[in-house]
């Protein structure tokens, strides 16, 4: 019998959208305009959210899509890093204190 090939290194960790509704922060992400970069945000969406890949596209066709809601500032740095690495660009916006 064959091994499996590659063995995945962190089993479904807890996607950031478990702390929706802990926070006054969002992160919105604007409809990248390369199939390359859609595919890309829709993989890192699936990430954060913990929703299938074909939902997680199809998010990425609207003009403005809300990743995340009502989280922390903290979460939603983390979220919007994932996507500044892969360069697509994200907004934080909340509250102004």
């Amino acid at each position: 019998p064959t091994p499996n090939p590659t063995p995945n290194p962190t089993p479904n960790p807890t996607p950031l959208s478990a702390k929706e509704g802990q926070g006054e922060t969002n992160v919105l992400l604007t409809a990248p305009r390369s199939t390359k970069k859609k595919e890309k945000a829709a993989q890192i969406i699936s990430q954060i959210r913990g929703i299938p890949l074909p939902k997680a596209m199809e998010m990425t066709n609207k003009p403005f899509t809300k990743v995340l809601q009502k989280v922390p500032k903290e979460t939603a740095e983390e979220a919007a890093k994932l996507f500044k690495e892969a360069q697509i660009v994200v907004k934080i916006t909340g509250k102004k204190n």
